[in-house]
């Protein structure tokens, strides 16, 4: 009888260390995947600030080619002004020419 009762607690207790041993594993295992999750979220973070700074850049740039298309443009408005003037005085002079040839 109590040889059937120590290989009982004796499979009990196998049990229980095959089931500590299964744990520890889990436990690295977890570690390891909690580990590379961390790099992970710090590689991505990284990133995440390049990318904030690539985009504020970009902005900046943004910004500075829009001053220089809002130049162009008023200097684009002044000159199609300029030649309107020049086309109806050219106009004006034709007409004064073609008046003192008659």
């Amino acid at each position: 009888e109590l040889t059937a009762e120590n290989n009982y607690l004796r499979c009990v207790v196998s049990t229980l260390e095959k089931d500590q041993n299964d744990t520890k594993k889990s436990n690295e295992n977890y570690q390891v995947q909690r580990a590379n999750l961390e790099d992970t979220i710090s590689l991505l973070r990284s990133e995440r600030d390049e990318m904030t700074a690539k985009i504020t850049e970009l902005l900046m740039e943004n910004g500075r080619i829009h001053e220089v298309v809002v130049r162009l443009e008023d200097e684009l408005d002044k000159n199609e002004k300029s030649v309107d003037e020049a086309l109806i005085e050219y106009q004006y002079l034709e007409s004064s020419v073609t008046s003192l040839k008659l």
